[in-house]
């Protein structure tokens, strides 16, 4: 398929320069799968297009391609009555080709990549408390570049969310706070 380009920034010798839409190529593959009340899925991918940057004169254009590749697996759906569960992790290896990457200037994985993602979301609806609903979101990434030489990474670190809501009716309008 095709992507669009991005245009050249200010800081180019060719600003404002838009080069033509970018040719990409995607492989993927995966399975979907219930247990009960539950959806698995599972997945790999490969995408492959080019990488645009700057050259040693701040030329901005393709400078090489950006392969990445993956496997991803989800579990969602209710676990009782009351309990709603969506669970996904996608597990990335992203390099990048190219003269700027043979000759030292670029890392082999570009600024921004990361390892891992997960993310796990529960929703408590105890039929004790009607209209109350208790949440946990769990994010939690993998290492990540910080920077285009591959000097500089960003630990593996998780966030946890706790979260509380009430739905009710006030003045014949239905509220959630």
């Amino acid at each position: 398929g095709f992507e669009e380009s991005p245009v050249a920034p200010i800081s180019a010798i060719n600003q404002n320069e838009a080069p033509p839409a970018a040719e990409t190529q995607q492989i993927d593959a995966g399975a979907r799968m219930t247990f009960g009340d539950l959806t698995a899925v599972a997945g790999v991918f490969e995408i492959e297009k080019p990488f645009f940057g700057f050259d040693e004169d701040r030329f901005f254009g393709a400078q090489g391609m950006q392969i990445n590749r993956g496997l991803e697996f989800s579990v969602a759906g209710p676990v009782t009555e009351a309990l709603q569960l969506v669970l996904g992790t996608v597990f990335y290896d992203v390099i990048l080709t190219g003269d700027a990457v043979d000759s030292g200037a670029l890392a082999d994985s570009p600024a921004g990549a990361i390892s891992r993602s997960t993310t796990l979301n529960l929703d408590y609806r105890p039929q004790w408390a009607p209209g109350w609903s208790f949440d946990l979101g769990v994010t939690s990434r993998g290492e990540q570049n910080a920077d285009s030489q591959g000097l500089v990474a960003i630990d593996p670190y998780t966030l946890f969310d706790l979260g509380l809501r009430r739905q009710f009716s006030l003045a014949e309008n239905d509220v959630v706070i």
